[in-house]
């Protein structure tokens, strides 16, 4: 008689066996041209993690939970960063090099949630269009990118002209990318608080035009993430039924900045800088607005109609 366990080694060795001669004959018809193989299709399962270095860290959160205000997703969050005591270094600039061959493997691993390649018939039927600011960070940039891109909507990212050579390379292999994201034909120099700020959006809003199916525009910074969906935005901005969201405090109004002029001027160049602009009040008065426009303090984003946009701008 036959031990279980003798029986057992020969089933195994019959099956290794039986297994390398299938593969053997699978060669044959290969190499004698009976059987094609696209190996080209293989290489998303391949290179599945060919940008890993781009997310190191993974956290075993709920951002959904967070977003809802649960206070056990709160609590646990909160737990995990105590925990942490290492400071985490950001990505280097130079690691966002993805070339055209490889945007369908980056797509695949950074862009792999259900609502990046079809998102609800209610959200398909109100695109949204983004203008993003950018300066610097590439790696906050692509994070915020990959929470609010839908493939319905369309993004105009503006690339401050004074970012460096390294922020605008990167910047470029993501955009590439995607069909519906764009970088800004005309790109300014900006620096807070003054006119140039608004003339990026402005830009942006231009190029924009050329994609009339959008119903609203938003616009940010790439240093900001959403607290609203995409979904909850689509929400929201129905209910606007076709009126802009523009905020002004008058109670915040500034009387230094709306009635004396302001003027810009450049410090000493550092190696350490980018933004050598100094902005500082003179003591010479605006002219007073006219049609008894009273000025008040406003903000620099809003939530903005396409037909509101195309009778004011256009």
């Amino acid at each position: 008689m036959i031990s279980h366990r003798r029986k057992s080694d020969i089933c195994s060795r019959y099956c290794i066996l039986k297994y390398l001669i299938s593969l053997g004959f699978i060669y044959l018809l290969y190499s004698e041209g009976y059987i094609k193989i696209d190996f080209s299709k293989l290489k998303l399962s391949e290179k599945r993690f060919e940008f890993e270095h781009l997310q190191p860290y993974y956290y075993p959160v709920s951002c959904q939970h967070i977003f809802e205000n649960d206070s056990k997703a709160l609590q646990h969050a909160k737990n995990i960063i105590l925990k942490s005591q290492t400071n985490l270094s950001l990505i280097p600039d130079e690691y966002y090099n993805i070339t055209k061959e490889q945007c369908e493997i980056y797509r695949s691993e950074r862009c792999n949630e259900t609502f990046h390649k079809q998102d609800t018939d209610i959200n398909r039927a109100f695109p949204l269009a983004f203008t993003i600011l950018l300066y610097n960070n590439i790696e906050q940039f692509e994070r915020f990118l990959r929470i609010i891109y839908r493939p319905q909507n369309f993004y105009c990212i503006h690339i401050d002209r004074d970012s460096s050579s390294k922020i605008f390379e990167a910047a470029k292999s993501i955009i590439q990318c995607f069909d519906n994201v764009f970088i800004v034909s005309k790109r300014e120099r900006v620096f807070y608080a003054t006119f140039s700020r608004l003339q990026a959006d402005f830009n942006c809003i231009n190029d924009l035009l050329k994609y009339p199916s959008w119903k609203y525009l938003l616009n940010a910074a790439n240093t900001e993430l959403p607290l609203k969906t995409n979904s909850e935005l689509v929400k929201i901005l129905s209910i606007y039924r076709g009126f802009n969201d523009i905020k002004g405090e008058w109670k915040l109004k500034n009387i230094e900045r709306t009635h004396y002029v302001w003027k810009m001027a450049e410090k000493n160049k550092t190696n350490d800088t980018v933004h050598n602009i100094l902005l500082y009040e003179t003591n010479q008065l605006k002219t007073p607005p006219s049609n008894n426009i009273t000025i008040v303090k406003g903000s620099a984003y809003g939530k903005f109609l396409l037909k509101k946009i195309e009778f004011d701008y256009v």
